[in-house]
């Protein structure tokens, strides 16, 4: 089986909610007898009582054995895994514009958030997690230049992957055109703007937040409903982009 054809997901929070996906179809979990012991304690998932999954337990050494040989396989570079445990799945589905599209029409209460040409990919995965605390639809990219869903992604998102949809667009400003003929409030952050940022009541609202060195784009900026700032109140004037999509999303979102 090939490496497009399955996931790698690391890190003890990211494989419970993988494990708990029923849209995934699970192959392996590889894991020493420590590892195990956590994600049933943390997580109460005893890997004995999985009956639809082949678990295999290893002594550490081996463990590290295992996992070398199958990233070599695979054809990607090994790297320490975390916790002891190794979970290969069914890849993750990444969402296309027609389903965005369903979605806004058939949701009163729209969450959006869409990133304007945020390419790291720690920070796209610190803001999905972020998304899934605070209860948004999907969390929308563009196609050209984006960050990539790899199993650093999956862990740093710590979960969230199986609860958020990333929905990869080929054109974002027509997306963003599209996405105003469906009501959908349009509110971009920019340092420039005066408006301070603030919930205004829309049931229907798309959080647009660009790269911390070049901010919106113009062909983004320009099909805005409205632009508003986080506005300073101390020395340091600007923030890291997943810090700023917290406090975007508190702000900002419709409260449930």
């Amino acid at each position: 089986m090939s490496m497009a054809e399955q996931d790698i997901i690391v890190g003890l929070h990211s494989i419970a909610e993988a494990l708990r996906n029923p849209e995934r179809t699970h192959y392996r979990l590889i894991g020493t007898d420590e590892g195990f012991k956590e994600l049933q304690r943390k997580h109460g998932l005893d890997p004995r009582r999985q009956d639809d999954l082949r678990a295999e337990f290893y002594k550490p050494d081996d463990f590290v054995k295992q996992t070398q040989e199958l990233y070599r396989n695979l054809g990607i570079d090994y790297r320490r895994i975390p916790s002891g445990v190794m979970l290969l799945t069914s890849p993750y589905e990444v969402k296309n514009v027609t389903w965005l599209y369903d979605l806004c029409d058939k949701e009163s209460t729209v969450k959006l958030l869409i990133l304007d040409s945020v390419t790291d990919g720690h920070n796209a995965a610190a803001i999905l997690r972020t998304a899934s605390f605070f209860g948004c639809n999907a969390v929308v990219f563009a196609q050209k230049g984006s960050f990539g869903v790899t199993s650093s992604f999956a862990r740093i998102a710590s979960g969230a992957l199986e609860h958020v949809p990333l929905v990869q667009v080929v054109s974002l400003p027509k997306t963003l055109s599209q996405l105003a003929q469906k009501n959908i409030s349009l509110v971009g952050f920019s340092e420039h703007a005066e408006e301070p940022a603030a919930n205004a009541g829309e049931e229907k609202i798309a959080l647009v937040l660009g790269a911390e060195e070049t901010g919106l784009s113009h062909a983004v900026e320009r099909l805005l409903t409205r632009r508003v700032a986080l506005h300073s109140q101390g020395a340091i004037k600007s923030l890291n982009v997943s810090v700023a999509a917290a406090i975007a999303m508190e702000r900002c979102f419709p409260k449930s």
